[in-house]
């Protein structure tokens, strides 16, 4: 049969209840129809705890005001429903919700109830209770919130949908790149792709993963490879991870001069007598400190051409397990300091 709409009456009365009835008016069930097409089933979202069933005192639980849909006819509660079991000597399971009666289309109970079964055709449950053996009071862990689960309850808030079918989406995107494995070291990666850059590639100024690592690997570089600039890696506490910094020691039985190429070496042992070190000009970064054990021997500092050496105390460390540091400002400008003569 054809159904036309309620706004197209020629002729008009007045019911008993006093309200205005069309030629062509429809029944609720029609109304049912169209408000069921567009909210669907389910719960919607009155405050953040609508529809919630908690624990109250005893074997008493609370449903929280709610709203809503079955087949289209809405339930609405603007107060808390308190409902109370009975100890039982067996385990007891109940959903609360509300129950349509499909033949008069009206719900079963003024409020909320607790049924011991579900029935999909006709109820919207918002939790399940499981009431042990001989319980008295009701707790947290006997409570099963439904409210999410589309089988017994479900959302009908449009923004909660949406928000459910973003999540689901970004679930799911992030389920297939853990699927498809993330590289160990994607920042030194082209994009798009697993190949390893070359530092030349990726820039002076950029730091890798993880500053002591090689390109593409997990090998750990010395100390001279990572330049004078590498990024320390943080642990999970926000401290710098010590394991990363690999100090190289080298051993000197005459004198010498500091390099570029020494400055990889941070310890540099003495072990002979009036060993002369000669600190040159620009072999590396401000900060830079340089430690220099006497193990034996004895050790003096020397300053070649434009290098500024700073004593704390005299150039000389003339004591068996002495230990002088070399610390650099920049401007080849180096302070000498520990236990010196």
């Amino acid at each position: 049969m054809f159904r036309s709409g309620f706004f197209t009456s020629d002729s008009w009365t007045i019911n008993g209840d006093g309200f205005a009835i069309g030629n062509k008016a429809e029944g609720s069930d029609f109304l049912a129809k169209i408000m069921h097409k567009i909210l669907g089933d389910g719960a919607a979202e009155v405050t953040t705890a609508g529809f919630q069933v908690v624990k109250k005192t005893g074997l008493t639980c609370t449903v929280k005001p709610f709203f809503v849909c079955k087949n289209g006819y809405i339930a609405w509660n603007t107060e808390d429903t308190d409902i109370t079991f009975t100890s039982s000597a067996s385990e007891q399971v109940f959903y609360v919700g509300v129950r349509l009666d499909l033949a008069s289309n009206e719900y079963t109970d003024d409020s909320a109830a607790a049924y011991a079964t579900f029935v999909s055709a006709t109820d919207v449950a918002s939790a399940k209770i499981t009431i042990t053996a001989n319980a008295v009071t009701l707790t947290d862990g006997m409570i099963e919130d439904l409210r999410y689960d589309t089988a017994y309850c479900g959302q009908i808030d449009e923004y909660r949908e949406r928000s459910l079918a973003l999540i689901a989406e970004l679930e799911d995107a992030l389920a297939s790149l853990i699927a498809g494995g993330v590289p160990a070291h994607a920042p030194n990666h082209h994009a798009g792709g697993s190949d390893a850059l070359a530092p030349a590639d990726i820039g002076a100024a950029a730091s890798t993963h993880k500053s002591n690592h090689a390109y593409g690997g997990s090998d750990v570089l010395a100390p001279a490879n990572i330049g004078p600039y590498g990024v320390a890696e943080l642990d999970e506490n926000g401290n710098v991870d010590v394991s990363q910094f690999n100090y190289e020691v080298t051993t000197h039985s005459s004198s010498f001069a500091v390099t570029a190429d020494d400055v990889k070496y941070k310890i540099h042992r003495i072990s002979t007598n009036a060993v002369t070190v000669t600190i040159n000009a620009d072999i590396c970064a401000a900060g830079t400190t340089l430690l220099f054990p006497v193990t034996t021997g004895s050790i003096i500092f020397a300053a070649a051409a434009g290098v500024d050496l700073r004593k704390v105390g005299g150039f000389g460390s003339a004591a068996s397990t002495a230990l002088a540091r070399a610390l650099y400002l920049g401007n080849n400008v180096w302070i000498i300091s520990g236990c010196t003569a």
